[in-house]
């Protein structure tokens, strides 16, 4: 009789167990906030002598807007009318730059890298 007491409570546990997982791997997959391929991209007059400066080319800035990753403490979601991302990486080449975008719904503007 007190094995089977102890064995409800178990059989319990695993029960919740498995709904946990169960309703975790059928979530819906999060949308990502920025867009990484926009319809136009736009660079600023300040980040094409940024980019002059630090011979950073537009390969590698499309390079960090694909694969980079979203940096949310730098970043301003709530900035009107278009709200800014910092994506931060490591290109092909080695360099390891941060690029902050400014994206709208019809073009996304390099603002600084």
């Amino acid at each position: 009789m007190n094995r089977r007491n102890s064995l409800i409570p178990l059989l319990l546990l695993l029960l919740v167990f498995t709904v946990f997982l169960v309703r975790r791997w059928n979530e819906p997959q999060r949308k990502e906030a920025f867009d990484r391929e926009p319809p136009t991209l736009r660079f600023a007059a300040r980040a094409q002598c940024q980019m002059a400066c630090r011979l950073v080319s537009k390969e590698e800035i499309e390079e960090i807007m694909k694969k980079g990753l979203i940096n949310f403490n730098r970043s301003n979601r709530r900035r009107s009318p278009c709200p800014s991302f910092a994506l931060q990486g490591r290109t092909a080449s080695g360099k390891s730059l941060m690029v902050l975008f400014a994206q709208c719904k019809d073009e996304t503007t390099v603002i600084a890298c």
